[in-house]
């Protein structure tokens, strides 16, 4: 009867043991996928911070060719 028990408590033991490994190979991968989407906003970010530098960029540029254009179009006027 003392085997009995010793086996079952044993085959407990392995079935929590699997299942033990099972829930840390879920948390690694939502460690991954956690990570994965960390550096995906990051990168989303960086994205946006560069189109908004090039877009102030091209705001500057119109703004240079609108004076050019103006001062073109003076010169023009008094010739």
């Amino acid at each position: 009867m003392l085997n009995v028990n010793v086996s079952v408590q044993c085959r407990e033991v392995i079935d929590n043991m699997m299942k033990a490994g099972e829930a840390n190979a879920h948390f690694k991968q939502m460690e991954v996928a956690l990570e994965t989407a960390q550096l995906g906003k990051q990168n989303a970010e960086t994205e946006a911070a560069l189109a908004k530098e090039k877009a102030e960029a091209l705001k500057l540029e119109v703004k240079q060719i609108e004076l050019m254009v103006s001062i073109s179009l003076g010169t023009c006027i008094l010739l």
